[in-house]
């Protein structure tokens, strides 16, 4: 009887444990877009290009835009990822969103993904803080090979 006793606590005490103490990591959500032809305007907050001259690609805080650019002729495309964090109510930075924004326009044409971050100022947050930011890697799709990325460039506030 006493054992079975035991085994009830601690299956109960476990329980609570996973319930209360233990919290999975934090992971963000994955998009992927498909960039449309565009003509870039206005100031570019963020860009990056390609570790080769294939491309690069601009992150432009008005208007949330995702810049990607075709810059060689050589049948690949370029891609831009991208990841937003927030900070949460103790003031820590959290991942919050990642995506892809691929362009197909071939060259020397540039594509945008039009995303919606949430804005620097804007409090609370999804993750109950106050702060968004926003980092680029550009990279070149090479068929048939190991794609070439840029490293991570440094984070964009996103404020209008």
């Amino acid at each position: 009887m006493r054992t079975r006793k035991r085994a009830g606590a601690a299956a109960i005490v476990l329980g609570l444990a996973l319930a209360l103490g233990i919290a999975a990591p934090a992971h963000a959500v994955e998009e992927y877009d498909r960039a449309d032809s565009t003509s870039p305007s206005g100031t570019m907050e963020l860009c990056i290009g390609t570790p080769t001259p294939g491309g690069g690609g601009c992150f432009k805080k008005y208007g949330d835009k995702i810049f990607v650019h075709d810059g060689e002729p050589d049948g690949w495309s370029v891609y831009i990822l991208w990841s937003n964090n927030l900070r949460d109510s103790n003031y820590e930075w959290q991942p919050y969103r990642t995506g892809r924004c691929e362009f197909y326009g071939g060259y020397p044409n540039w594509g945008e993904c039009n995303k919606d971050f949430y804005e620097h100022s804007t409090s609370p947050n999804a993750k109950g803080g106050k702060g968004s930011r926003v980092r680029i890697k550009a990279c070149v799709n090479r068929t048939n090979l190991t794609d070439l990325c840029s490293e991570w460039s440094g984070y964009a506030y996103n404020d209008k």
